[in-house]
């Protein structure tokens, strides 16, 4: 076997093992949640509002690629997309992480904005470096949550995990790695149309990461919304936000940086109920795992949902739009 070969065999085991621990975790709760004598309902109206809240925080992470797009094509006769313009393309970009390598999210929003204006290749370039620094910002999130509940329990191997995953996306987010890296793998064409890349400063990462802070501070919002959608007890948005923002930030960074899991099936999920089951079983006792188990899969299903239909209507606007700034040129 070559060395290509051994790496999808890799690829595919890793993959069987997770789903196959996911599945018996869900095979257990299922059979936890038969012997519950209350079995929890579903609030729609929350959870309507947890899919809501999930569209607006997926507003903040297209607002830094438009960002990143004026900044990369500054000095351009053609002025570069519109906010609304790329945002449409950014959330639309979000379906493609359902496809094994992630990489489809890049095509799809390099699809959806490059013209004349804007090139494939700064197109790309700005969203590997949002996407980096969404996830760098959420393993840092996560990383202040782990210490603390490593301080609690004795267990640093989140923490550690955590650790990495920031030096991983954070690193070549460095405006002179990333550069770098640009002018490293770039062909000499996509070199030529990056002339604007040396632009790119720490200010216009800080203004990245606050607008990704607003992204992660919105998934949880969302994710607290189906907790209590499905029914968790003695919930308090205050007192809960910490716990609800550091374990999303890592079950997401985790489960988006295992790039061969499409969406992060099953790690993500995994990641949720195994932090989420001690929390939730102080408050509902006995009912932890099982609570945890259906948080995580109704907040998959609610974000999977809320994405699909937002890249119907938002290109299908998209397309309105276009046909309308056409007409009047």
């Amino acid at each position: 076997m070559n060395k290509k070969q051994i790496f999808l065999l890799i690829k595919i085991l890793v993959i069987v093992v997770v789903i196959a621990i996911f599945g018996r975790v869900l095979y257990k709760a299922w059979l936890d949640y038969q012997k519950m004598e209350v079995k929890p309902t579903i609030d729609w109206l929350m959870l309507s509002a947890s899919a809501g809240v999930y569209f607006i925080a997926l507003l903040f992470p297209g607002a830094f690629w438009h960002l990143l797009l004026k900044r990369f094509n500054e000095g351009s006769v053609d002025p570069p997309p519109g906010l609304w313009e790329s945002i449409c393309a950014h959330v639309c970009g979000q379906i493609g992480k359902y496809v094994p390598g992630k990489f489809m999210v890049v095509v799809i929003r390099t699809a959806l904005i490059k013209s004349s204006r804007t090139s494939a290749a700064v197109a790309a370039a700005a969203a590997f470096l949002e996407t980096l620094t969404m996830m760098a910002v959420g393993a840092f999130v996560a990383c202040l949550f782990l210490t603390y509940h490593a301080v609690q329990t004795g267990n640093w191997t989140l923490l550690a995990a955590s650790v990495a995953m920031v030096v991983c996306a954070g690193a070549p987010t460095i405006p002179s790695v990333f550069v770098w890296i640009v002018r490293k793998i770039g062909k000499n064409k996509v070199a030529s149309e990056l002339l604007n890349i040396d632009k790119l400063s720490f200010g216009t990462l800080a203004r990245g990461w606050i607008l990704e802070l607003f992204c992660w501070a919105g998934f949880a919002l969302s994710y607290w919304l189906t907790l209590k959608a499905v029914g968790v007890e003695n919930l308090n948005l205050a007192a809960d936000f910490p716990q609800a923002i550091g374990v999303t930030a890592f079950a997401v960074s985790a489960g988006f940086l295992i790039l061969f899991l499409p969406g992060g099936l099953g790690a993500r999920d995994l990641a949720f109920i195994g932090l989420m089951t001690p929390w939730l079983e102080a408050r509902m006792p006995g009912s932890g795992a099982v609570m945890a188990t259906i948080a995580s899969v109704v907040v998959r299903l609610v974000w999977l949902t809320t994405e699909f239909l937002a890249a119907c209507v938002l290109i299908t606007l998209r397309g309105g739009l276009k046909k309308g700034v056409g007409n009047r040129e």
